[in-house]
């Protein structure tokens, strides 16, 4: 291995699947290597992920989310547009993505508010509360 060779860390955020009393329970900041694909696996406890560019307040995050997540029992919604629709379910880990270099990026002070800001609560049918990540709705469902 060579030794000239540095971990890139950074902060990410992540939303956990399950009731709350309180959406601001299942988010929380955690600093990992962004190169290992193993601390995306760990965090969202899946095999298998897939990352899906998303634009929330504005501004566009790359999420990781299990690959397999709609084929779990009763999943878990936790991020939705603004009508209602849901796109991504069980936990998500956050990012930022650099289209030039394909680099992961970690978050800034200003990503990680803009994060909060869009994260509100829902009730499921059984009448929990859950957190849901509030997303922009695609410029061609606007017009």
């Amino acid at each position: 291995m060579n030794a000239n060779i540095q971990n890139r860390t950074g902060i990410v955020a992540v939303i956990r699947a399950g009731p709350c009393a309180d959406p601001a329970e299942l988010f929380d900041l955690k600093r990992i290597d962004l190169d290992d694909i193993g601390s995306y696996t760990g965090i969202i406890g899946c095999d298998l992920f897939d990352i899906a560019r998303v634009s929330v307040g504005g501004r566009l995050y790359d999420v990781y989310v299990d690959d397999e997540g709609l084929l779990k029992d009763s999943p878990v919604p936790t991020a939705a547009y603004t009508d209602g629709q849901v796109k991504l379910v069980g936990t998500l880990v956050i990012a930022k993505g650099d289209d030039e270099t394909g680099d992961t990026n970690g978050l800034s002070v200003e990503d990680i508010d803009n994060i909060t800001d869009c994260i509100s609560a829902y009730r499921t049918r059984d009448g929990r509360r859950q957190a849901v990540l509030v997303l922009d709705l695609p410029a061609m469902w606007r017009e």
